[in-house]
């Protein structure tokens, strides 16, 4: 496929490329807010049985980005330079959802634009990361005290790479939901 592509068809490809993984890192941010919310900062997730875990799970990633961030800023001390990156995501994260091919249409066409988009894209993704593995350090100890170790969560991952290479793209949208 890359034979019969120009050169500005790949950059484009390319562009649109690092607009999914910007989108896949601020979803992989929201999430791990709404994990956190539902386990390490509700104190009725550890005596729950496991429907009223998913029920849990569910209400939190059923809510709005901006939704799980306000309920965090009131419910976890975070240091300031995480609050205003938490908020500064949320904005960036918007952006990209709503606004950001409209603002960006004149730069995809020229390849000094298409590279403009590229670094663009590159820096938000990594920023989004970075952020999400800052909260994924909060949640070490927990994950500790709840015997949540990282060979019981590579099992489970593995387990669930399992499951997911064995289904069909249905099952295994169900897959990750359970």
């Amino acid at each position: 496929m890359d034979a019969i592509l120009d050169e500005d068809s790949r950059q484009r490809r390319e562009v649109f490329a690092r607009f999914g993984l910007a989108i896949y890192y601020a979803q992989c941010l929201e999430r791990q807010i709404g994990i956190m919310l539902s386990t390490k900062y509700n104190s009725d997730f550890a005596k729950a049985s496991p429907d009223e875990r998913d029920i849990i799970f569910d209400k939190h990633f059923s809510e709005t980005f901006g939704a799980l961030l306000k309920k965090f800023e009131k419910q976890v001390e975070v240091p300031k330079n995480i609050e205003q990156d938490l908020a500064e995501s949320l904005k960036k994260r918007n952006w990209l959802v709503h606004d950001y091919f409209y603002e960006r249409a004149g730069h995809l066409l020229t390849r000094n634009g298409r590279n403009q988009m590229l670094e663009e894209l590159t820096k938000i993704y990594e920023e989004f990361d970075k952020l999400d593995h800052s909260l994924d350090s909060m949640m070490d100890s927990w994950r500790a005290k709840a015997g949540l170790t990282d060979e019981v969560l590579e099992h489970h991952m593995s387990k669930l790479r399992d499951e997911l290479n064995d289904s069909q793209p249905s099952d295994a949208a169900n897959a990750l939901r359970s």
